[in-house]
């Protein structure tokens, strides 16, 4: 008797357990937990975290660039001639391209 009482048991457990699989509602719960779970990470990310996770190759290139806008200007301000914008532009292409190097160099030393 105890052998058919274990095969109902397991044919119960294995009933139940199709049941489940075929529930609908299962799915839909992991998707909206999935969901919940995705909108709480995306929240948590921040500029910070963006800067962090830049490749230094780029942000020091975005910094050179910058730096080179300023000192573009800066020179234009000073020097009143037709050909102050081309070198700010030269100028500004330069720190960006040394911003770059400085970048690769960051990046070759933390690999």
């Amino acid at each position: 008797m105890s052998k058919e009482d274990e095969e109902l048991e397991r044919l119960k457990r294995l009933r139940a357990q199709q049941i489940a699989a075929r529930d609908p509602t299962v799915k839909e719960k992991k998707l909206y937990r999935q969901i919940s779970e995705n909108a709480k990470n995306k929240a948590k990310y921040t500029l910070k975290d963006a800067i962090n996770d830049m490749p230094a190759k780029w942000f020091y290139m975005l910094i050179g660039t910058i730096v080179g806008i300023f000192i573009g200007i800066a020179l234009m301000w000073i020097i009143n001639a037709w050909w102050s914008g081309g070198v700010a532009l030269i100028v500004t292409l330069v720190c960006a391209l040394l911003g770059r190097v400085v970048g690769l160099a960051e990046d070759f030393r933390k690999e």
